[in-house]
């Protein structure tokens, strides 16, 4: 996952590796060389981590990392604004405990202006039907896990569109077993006006792909990432 982590304006990767093969952070010295830094950053973590997530879900304007893993909760890596980082996951309530989660996604499902959480669950490779849950932020970054009606499914992994075009984010799932796949329409009912950026590259990046926004409304801010893939 591309994510400027120490904003130097140069786009690092994180690496998420499954197998307990150890994750890694490759940081962008802005001369066309990475250095590996994950044991100095505090990103090392040996899992079988399946998804990758990357918001701002504190609401400090840098980018935080939510990693979901097969076999133990997931974890949540806050960006302590100094180029490292801590996991918190247990202290935000965004875990998903046990395991078995997949893809994960930040996204504002409620229409407040932070980052919620959906994540993607099954127990591969036994095909047993686990909840997918949606944690939605509390605005002090507490997390409170939620079930979307009939979603207790094999989902493998998600992503999040407006289909309707009607500027709120859908789900759509993508489901194992031969089970179809499902689309959720957000419903949450619009009390603010709202409206759409486009960002468009001015060269050969024309879809403006890692972009941040930071939006300022007088009291709070929040930083977005424009994102190529979803997990």
């Amino acid at each position: 996952m591309a994510v400027d982590y120490n904003n130097d304006g140069w786009l690092d990767f994180y690496e998420a590796n499954d197998n307990y093969d150890g994750n890694l952070f490759y940081k962008n010295n802005g001369d066309s060389t990475f250095t590996e830094v994950s044991f100095t950053n505090g990103t090392h973590m040996e899992l079988d981590a399946m998804g990758l997530g990357v918001g701002d879900f504190d609401g400090d304007l840098d980018f935080d990392i939510h990693i979901t893993d097969r076999f133990t909760d997931s974890k949540l890596l806050r960006n302590n604004g100094d180029g490292t980082y801590t996991e918190v996951g247990g202290q935000h309530n965004l875990e998903y405990v046990g395991g078995f989660g997949w893809g994960n996604n930040f996204f504002d499902a409620d229409l407040d202006g932070d980052h919620d959480m959906y994540i993607s669950g099954t127990h591969f490779p036994f095909f047993s039907a686990l909840p997918s849950l949606l944690y939605v932020n509390n605005g002090q970054a507490w997390f409170n896990p939620d079930t979307l009606e009939n979603d207790s499914l094999y989902s493998g992994t998600n992503a999040i569109f407006d289909f309707n075009n009607v500027r709120k984010p859908d789900i759509v799932s993508l489901n194992a077993d031969n089970i179809p796949n499902s689309v959720w329409s957000n419903t949450t009912p619009i009390s603010t006006p709202r409206f759409s950026i486009r960002l468009v590259g001015c060269s050969s990046n024309r879809d403006a792909i890692s972009s941040t926004i930071t939006a300022y409304d007088g009291q709070e801010s929040r930083a977005w990432m424009t994102h190529s893939t979803q997990s």
